[in-house]
């Protein structure tokens, strides 16, 4: 990883019946921000890891906000926690020479529940929002 790491998180809210997705600010994890738009919800995200310029991760997984609209870090890492262990489960089954079934099967009822898969559509919101200067940039949710 170089020097220049940075993350950009989005999140993806339903309006009028679609998905949206938007950009949370940076400060949204410093324990002192609150969204009432998102209060007392389980969201859609994506983190975005970004190296230098280019993107060295893209994961769909779910962000926990409390009552008041705060980002509730510990009800959130139990699905980044679990997608992990989907992932590692995963790589496991893909690696023994006779698939341990019960493995699959616990591993594929994490991935449903801990974590969502990106659309071709989302990818491209995306990169656009990352490239240079775009005149369809994202939106930023102000709490």
């Amino acid at each position: 990883m170089g020097a220049s790491l940075r993350f950009r998180s989005y999140i993806k809210r339903e309006i009028n019946g679609e998905e949206t997705l938007f950009r949370l600010p940076q400060r949204y994890r410093d324990g002192n921000s609150k969204f009432p738009i998102l209060a007392g919800q389980t969201v859609k995200s994506v983190e975005v890891e970004i190296d230098g310029d280019q993107i060295s991760r893209m994961n769909g997984s779910y962000l926990v906000f409390d009552a008041n609209g705060g980002w509730d870090r510990r009800a959130s890492v139990v699905h980044i926690a679990a997608r992990l262990d989907a992932d590692y489960l995963t790589r496991s089954v893909k690696q023994m020479k006779i698939a341990d079934l019960a493995t699959a099967r616990r591993a594929r009822e994490l991935a449903n529940k801990h974590k969502w898969l990106l659309t071709e559509a989302d990818y491209r919101v995306i990169f656009d929002d990352l490239g240079p200067a775009t005149k369809n940039k994202i939106p930023i949710l102000h709490g």
